[in-house]
């Protein structure tokens, strides 16, 4: 017992060591596995993010390009000597407005209705100096100019650090195009030389105003222009609910709108978001998560792992499982060598001792000759049953059992077995009583031998361990039990406690009360009853019947007669 726990012992140790080194293994594996998922989401998400804001950019250039070369005159209101100049309807812009330098807010020729609507609406919360100020601010910033210079080299790629900083390189590259295209616009040639339409004029900078009542700011696109009026602001107030949607449309392809992609307002001059920022107008895109990148999936890195853990699962099962047998095996073939030896040593000892005191002559009254060689009978014939049981149980094992299987009736098979099983319980003081009543005419396919010897076995067990009851029968009860043959055997004995009922058909395990009560026997008798009652065909089971002692039945198959 010692040494079986000692083996159960390293043998979990190994396996605790193999699972958490494997466990181990795992662990980081798909650490690596979901860093380098991050990575790459990262460094896909950040490429369609440049490509959005490429596509933006160039969405918007256009119309910041138009509006910064339009001609100031058509800012002002019609005159007889310059004609008359109306500003185009747009779907992009609510309305176009002045500035003088005085602060007045005026509108152009404004021809379309709801440009007028929304300058009216417009002129009751513009703060002109709030906007001039924001003007001159933004005038000031210039773009440095080392914005395209190399990154740094790295063996990190993908890390978050370098992509954010070319993110912002991005950035300043296109807000570098963004101001060149305003600056070059240049409008028809007049005496072969080109002529800036607007001198002395700043770039369209894009602004946001929040007006006290509106939740959200208000997108405006604002110029200082030097005239012969002197300095004032022309601006635009661009419909940026209608700008967002379509730059958004344009980018559906990268960024699916189901993704969470939005175009944020950057009203703080603190916001540190610029590797997401357009250079044309001051917004930020959060492009949320792309479809492909939400879930990893099965991957085959986890398969091999999946792969894995079941080939070591498997491997230690079954390692497992042989180190069981082999306990098994040498507990069996301890128990085995133990019963035997004491199982021979007593009959041994009787007839090297009765067998050298008649020899010797030293038994001379003949009752006791008599006496002492009924004894060497009884004895020879113990050590019979046992070697008889022993190879017996040999050829069970190595499935070598010849069986005889014969049509015969359940009568008839009573009639052969009942001699010796009869012989049996009279030598151990019991009372055969046997009853076939219930199974005339019933025929069973079996081995009568076989059988012989499975019911030998039951009554010898009783001889053996029921030697003490009150009542001495030994009941057989044969009778038909749906489409087999049943044989129920039962005793008045101690009975089978409850706790060994799982080992008593083990071989070589006999019960506790036994071995103290010293009652002769290797614990192979009910072993080989079930053994020759499965090769039978049928199964032999231990059943509770009502009352004090053993029962068991005996199943066979039936044929038609």
């Amino acid at each position: 017992m010692n040494a079986s726990k000692k083996n159960w012992g390293l043998f979990g140790t190994c396996a605790g060591v193999i699972f958490v080194a494997i466990g181990w293994t795992t662990w980081n594996t798909l650490r690596l596995e979901g860093l380098e998922h991050g990575a790459r989401m990262e460094a896909e998400t950040q490429e369609a993010l440049r490509l959005s804001l490429w596509r933006m950019d160039a969405a918007i250039l256009p119309l910041l390009v138009q509006e910064a070369g339009r001609p100031w005159e058509e800012y002002q209101r019609p005159s007889s000597e310059k004609g008359l100049f109306f500003l185009p309807r747009s779907t992009d812009f609510k309305t176009y407005f002045q500035i003088s330098p005085e602060g007045k807010i005026t509108a152009p020729n404004l021809v379309w209705p709801e440009m007028k609507d929304a300058f009216t609406e417009m002129s009751r919360w513009l703060r002109p100096e709030e906007l001039r100020a924001k003007v001159l601010q933004q005038s000031s910033k210039g773009t440095p100019p080392d914005i395209l210079a190399p990154l740094a080299s790295s063996d990190l790629g993908f890390q978050q650090e370098q992509l954010q900083q070319k993110g912002e390189q991005e950035y300043l590259a296109r807000q570098w195009n963004v101001e060149n295209a305003q600056k070059l616009y240049v409008g028809e040639r007049q005496g072969g030389e080109p002529r800036p339409i607007v001198p002395s004029a700043t770039r369209l900078i894009p602004l946001w105003v929040q007006p006290p009542t509106h939740k959200e700011p208000e997108l405006f696109l604002v110029r200082a222009a030097v005239n012969p009026n002197g300095a004032t602001l022309q601006g635009i107030w661009a419909d940026w609910r209608g700008i967002r949607q379509r730059l958004l449309d344009n980018i559906q392809d990268l960024f699916p709108l189901d993704s969470g992609i939005t175009l944020r307002p950057v009203v703080d001059e603190q916001d540190s978001s610029r590797g997401k920022m357009l250079a044309t107008i001051p917004v930020a895109l959060e492009p949320g998560v792309l479809k492909e990148n939400r879930d990893l999936g099965v991957t085959p890195l986890r398969m091999i792992l999946v792969i894995a853990w079941i080939l070591v699962a498997f491997a230690v099962i079954t390692a497992g499982l042989v180190l069981r047998t082999a306990i098994e095996l040498g507990e069996r073939r301890g128990r085995f060598v133990s019963a035997v030896t004491h199982e021979l040593r007593t009959p041994l000892t009787t007839f090297q001792l009765y067998s050298q005191m008649l020899a010797d002559g030293m038994v001379r009254d003949e009752k006791t000759r008599r006496e002492y060689l009924e004894t060497l009978k009884k004895e020879s014939e113990r050590l019979g049953r046992i070697v008889e049981n022993v190879l017996l149980y040999a050829r069970v094992e190595g499935h070598r059992t010849k069986l005889q299987k014969e049509k015969i009736e359940a009568e008839e098979l009573l009639r052969h077995v009942f001699p010796r099983l009869e012989k049996r319980a009279s030598e151990g003081g019991f009372q055969l009583d046997a009853d076939v009543s219930q199974a005339e005419g019933v025929f069973a396919e079996t081995d009568p031998q076989a059988v012989e010897q499975i019911l030998f076995n039951l009554v010898d067990n009783s001889c053996k361990y029921a030697s003490g009851a009150t009542d001495r029968r030994l009941h057989l009860h044969i009778k038909r039990s749906g489409d087999g043959l049943q044989i129920l055997y039962s005793d008045h004995g101690p009975g089978i406690p409850v706790e060994e009922t799982s080992r008593i058909f083990l071989p070589f395990e006999r019960g506790s009360k036994d071995l103290a009560g010293g009652a002769p026997g290797i614990g192979l008798g009910l072993t080989l009853a079930r053994a020759m009652a499965k090769e039978l065909g049928g199964d032999l089971k231990l059943v509770p019947h009502g009352g004090p002692g053993a029962a068991f039945s005996l199943l066979l198959p039936t044929v038609r007669g």
